[in-house]
């Protein structure tokens, strides 16, 4: 079971070689925030393939100095990409604190068990079908029954200044004939966002820049519908709304 503190070390070396200088904004601040609140789910935007990075940098850095962070025991959600892969298993395993991908109910037994913190990028693998610049589609809704359910607080954190560690390239059966030819899933996702993200060897960021805060789901845990088709439709709309505010939040990170 580690702590937030336990991170501190590594992540701050990381954060030191891959970010320059960064600005961070908190609606409230985190001392505030991580002192009043037992449980937070916390929603990070993807930008690019690598983006997740310096935003699990930036952040926890924020959370340790300015919020003795120390007392916070963090798990993470990760693709099961990290932890099929020998090279990055153990780099997932070391952030998540699991050792395969979690399911739903593996998350809310963490919880149960002490753990007070998830952190959840919601778009996933879609970031590779889209503009950096553009909150993509989330992979799922359930980050928002996952905080219900654990009683948690959702914080939103927003960041920009990544979107140089990838090239999008627009692709049409023109420029790529080959597309017709590509598994339905894949072409299907080509189609909807129209590039496919190709990851870039990370510069050094001159400014990287975050923002965050609180939201308040009008879905509460008592109006989930006990059917299966009716309780996604009620949290695909919830999230919407979600993913409404974290493109408005970008946004404003560009001033």
């Amino acid at each position: 079971m580690k702590k937030m503190i336990d991170y501190q070390p590594m992540l701050q070396k990381v954060c030191d070689h891959i970010v320059a200088d960064y600005e961070f904004r908190s609606e409230q601040p985190l001392k505030e925030v991580y002192k009043s609140e037992q449980k937070i789910v916390t929603i990070l935007n993807h930008s690019t393939p690598l983006s997740w990075l310096p935003a699990v940098c930036v952040l926890s850095e924020k959370i340790c100095l300015e919020a003795a962070g120390g007392d916070r025991i963090p798990v993470g959600v990760m693709d099961k990409f990290f932890f099929q892969s020998p090279l990055f298993k153990p780099v997932a395993s070391y952030l998540t604190q699991f050792n395969a991908l979690p399911s739903f109910e593996d998350i809310i037994r963490k919880s149960n068990l002490g753990y007070t913190d998830v952190a959840i990028f919601p778009e996933g693998s879609n970031c590779f079908f889209g503009q950096g610049e553009v909150i993509q589609p989330f992979r799922s809704p359930r980050f928002i029954e996952l905080a219900l359910k654990m009683q948690a607080k959702i914080f939103i954190a927003v960041h920009r200044g990544s979107e140089d560690w990838a090239k999008a390239v627009q692709l049409n059966h023109h420029n790529f004939p080959l597309k017709a030819y590509l598994p339905g899933w894949l072409n299907e996702k080509i189609e909807n966002g129209g590039f496919f993200v190709i990851p870039k060897i990370p510069n050094k960021i001159p400014r990287f820049a975050m923002t965050c805060e609180f939201y308040e789901p009008s879905l509460k845990i008592e109006d989930l519908s006990t059917k299966r088709s009716e309780r996604m439709r009620q949290l695909w709309e919830e999230a919407d709304k979600v993913r409404d505010k974290m493109q408005e939040m970008f946004d404003s990170l560009a001033s």
